[in-house]
């Protein structure tokens, strides 16, 4: 496993996609000697398909203290951030062409981890009063949204949970769309914090796999 952990700016969604290519800059440390990288791709922006939807796929890192997860439908992302200490665990989920909610992503430096949420006052409480006001928060940077998924509160009946979990160690969540993991998260109440369905989505299936 590669030893490069902390990927400081990865890909961030756009809110006007560009017609043209662009560069991205990626900055990693070395979780083993703490020396430090830069390296710049050229990335192609890929629409969604309004009907079908996209795959989101979970990848992890468990080259950091207590393991960090990153959800994301950008297969560039997946790409670039494999050299870096991730691997990909397969398709979580879909996220519904005809979603209603915005699932919000932020990035922590600090920790190298991610955290989503699809509550627009979460997410406003973050941006106004933990970020400004809260020195635990200096460094968390909003990357906008992620993707689209259903609302806790208006999803179809055959949509899929997902799970919000918080390891009581490391501050860090996993979101789970698995009910063999959420099985096995519920058996360590005293690692795992059950924080509820976060929102809803499409189940993956065998032809959402993607191998990079």
């Amino acid at each position: 496993m590669a030893p490069w952990g902390d990927v400081v700016l990865g890909l961030k969604p756009l809110a006007d996609p560009p017609a043209t290519p662009v560069d991205v800059l990626v900055r990693a440390t070395n979780t083993i000697d703490g020396t430090r990288s830069n390296q710049t791709f050229n990335v192609d922006w890929q629409e969604p398909d309004p009907l079908t939807g996209q795959a989101v796929y979970r990848l992890v890192n468990p080259d950091i203290d207590g393991g960090r997860n990153l959800l994301t439908t950008n297969i560039e992302e997946i790409s670039i951030i494999d050299d870096f200490g991730w691997r990909l665990e397969g398709p979580a989920y879909i996220a519904p062409g005809d979603g209603n909610q915005e699932l919000y992503r932020f990035f922590v430096p600090s920790d190298n981890r991610h955290f989503y949420t699809a509550l627009d006052s979460e997410r406003d409480f973050i941006l106004n009063e933990l970020i400004p006001n809260n020195p635990a928060f200096a460094d968390w940077q909003y990357n906008g949204p992620a993707y689209r998924v259903y609302s806790t509160n208006d999803a179809p009946s055959d949509a899929l949970p997902v799970v919000r979990y918080l390891n009581r160690e490391t501050g860090a969540h996993l979101w789970s769309s698995s009910t063999i993991e959420q099985d096995i998260l519920s058996q360590q109440p005293e690692l795992w914090k059950n924080e509820d369905v976060a929102f809803y989505a499409q189940p993956a299936t065998v032809n959402d796999v993607f191998l990079p």
